[in-house]
């Protein structure tokens, strides 16, 4: 029986959530005894909405002349490392939308937010260009507990389009419920289900450790920008503990910040003695690795998302959500309750898809 299953996903993402998900489900489906790739295609006029979508920014952006071009470089630095590293962990392999799938035994898409009706709702991460009994999900965000009215009837059409459903967030099983009356399966992230020693293994195998040469720092992974009493309480906390301020580049720039590859940015989180982010992903490897954290608001009109709700409230961590107030309260996590929880999850989360896999 052909054993070789596809998996698609956001791909040309330079986002450490978007590689390291690709790379653990990948394994994880590998680990189960099958052949995988993760099916690239490049739907029509794609490239000319990513250039229209990059003039616009430039021509919005408020930075002056010489900070954006450094930040440009540094976004050049990251693609490249970001290539490397899709290049020696991942099979990723590019297909037209017309090819012959046949040999394919069934096709994935998840995980990351391939399901967000904010985005475009791309007929590849619906699998349409397969037959419906090899269209199946692996934890597929939709990252938001409402869908647009104008994308309700053909966000509708493509999910019944599907085999079978499951998806990231709790709060996501309501939203296919509604829609179209179908039951799907919460699952864990695709990261969650890699141990820590597998990602201890891949850092070693690697060149990427360099958080190990640095004295001990405080990790700081946001999307936006830190509010200026958020930025005193760090400088505090940072002076009391003899601890260095490491801030990875997120969305907007600054000089002092740094770049990783992906398994540098777990490397990081590992070493980190406290990390501060509004990042899902920076939130489930500090919960993997077992290192402090808090979770802020986004500055940029963002409020936290149903992704990073759901996972504090079901690894039991509310309390790391940050309310304000001296970063001592934040940095004593207790694991072990959400040690337990997340075996259960990981365990179930691996039979769904073994059992989808027909394993």
């Amino acid at each position: 029986m052909n054993k070789k299953i596809g998996i698609v996903t956001i791909y040309g993402n330079d986002n450490y959530g978007n590689r390291l998900q690709n790379y653990a489900l990948e394994t994880s489906i590998r680990k189960l005894g099958f052949s995988v790739e993760t099916i690239v295609i490049d739907e029509p006029g794609e490239k000319i909405k990513l250039f229209r979508r990059s003039v616009k920014k430039l021509l919005s952006s408020k930075e002056n002349r010489n900070k954006y071009i450094a930040r440009k470089k540094m976004i050049k630095k990251k693609e490249k490392i970001f290539a490397e590293f899709t290049d020696n962990y991942l099979n990723n392999v590019r297909y037209k939308y017309n090819d012959d799938f046949s040999n394919f035994q069934k096709v994935f898409v998840g995980s990351d937010q391939v399901w967000n009706p904010n985005f475009d709702l791309k007929k590849i991460h619906f699998l349409r260009f397969v037959e419906k009994n090899k269209r199946y999900s692996y934890a597929a965000s939709i990252a938001t507990d409402e869908i647009p009215l104008n994308k309700k009837e053909k966000f509708s059409e493509y999910l019944n389009g599907m085999m079978n459903i499951s998806v990231r967030e709790k709060s996501s099983v309501e939203v296919v419920k509604k829609l179209i009356g179908k039951n799907a399966t919460c699952v864990l992230d695709p990261t969650m289900l890699l141990k820590k020693e597998d990602y201890i293994n891949l850092i070693e195998s690697s060149k990427s450790n360099v958080e190990q040469k640095r004295k001990e720092y405080i990790l700081i992974y946001c999307l936006s920008d830190l509010k200026p009493d958020l930025k005193k309480e760090i400088q505090n906390y940072s002076e009391s503990n003899n601890l260095e301020i490491v801030q990875i580049m997120g969305n907007y720039y600054n000089e002092s910040h740094v770049i990783y590859d992906p398994i540098g940015f777990i490397d990081a989180i590992n070493n980190a003695k406290l990390v501060i982010t509004d990042s899902f992903h920076s939130g489930v490897f500090s919960i993997i690795m077992e290192t402090p954290f808090l979770v802020i608001d986004r500055t940029d009109g963002a409020k936290m998302n149903s992704r990073l709700k759901d996972l504090l409230a079901f690894t039991m961590l509310e309390s790391q959500k940050y309310m304000g107030g001296s970063l001592s309260s934040y940095d004593n996590v207790n694991y072990n309750n959400s040690k337990k929880i997340i075996s259960e999850r990981i365990q179930f989360s691996l039979n769904y898809l073994k059992e989808q896999l027909g394993k």
